[in-house]
């Protein structure tokens, strides 16, 4: 009987603590910049904008970057605009493609934008 209760008591816990351990196992990370360009040439993707050449002030590489936009009503990026956001640490070689026979995917990073500058 008492090793029911110590299972129990573990799995209540691991169970109760799981939005923590999710939360702290998240594949973004925080940064900002300053938009060098909207378009990179030869690169599509299937995203809302991209691929967005960024110069980062943080350590995050320099891109290409992709943005899916809510439906927040978030601005426009342009060029020259600075951007706050989130970044997903791991590549997507799903959204941006190359314009050439056949296409090549080009490893992106997603961003969860929280504001652009006018």
């Amino acid at each position: 009987m008492k090793k029911h209760k110590y299972i129990s008591l573990i799995v209540l816990t691991v169970v109760l603590g799981m939005p923590f351990y999710a939360f702290a196992l998240s594949p973004t990370m925080p940064f900002g910049g300053k938009i060098l360009q909207t378009r990179m040439p030869g690169v599509n993707c299937a995203a809302q904008y991209g691929a967005l050449l960024i110069k980062p002030v943080n350590l995050a590489l320099q891109g290409p970057y992709f943005i899916r936009l809510d439906s927040s009503g978030q601005k426009n990026p342009k060029v020259g605009s600075w951007i706050l956001g989130n970044y997903s640490i791991i590549p997507n070689t799903t959204t941006c493609y190359t314009d050439s026979v056949p296409p090549v995917p080009v490893p992106s990073f997603s961003i969860k934008t929280y504001g652009v500058s006018n």
